[in-house]
């Protein structure tokens, strides 16, 4: 048996799943915000192509 009571269990349970869900939620937004640079990056690269056969 464990020496901890099972809502002190549940509890460090609920903290690590919103631990979890937070770290999610930035790595998605890390996600968004590079797919976004790269966005610009290939819009820009597409536009001194452009400009270099004019």
């Amino acid at each position: 048996m464990s020496a901890q009571p099972v809502s002190t269990k549940a509890q460090q349970r609920r903290a690590h799943a919103a631990a979890v869900r937070q770290w999610a939620r930035r790595d998605e937004r890390l996600r968004r915000i590079s797919m976004l640079i790269g966005l610009i990056a290939l819009a820009a690269a597409v536009g001194l192509a452009l400009a270099a056969l004019l």
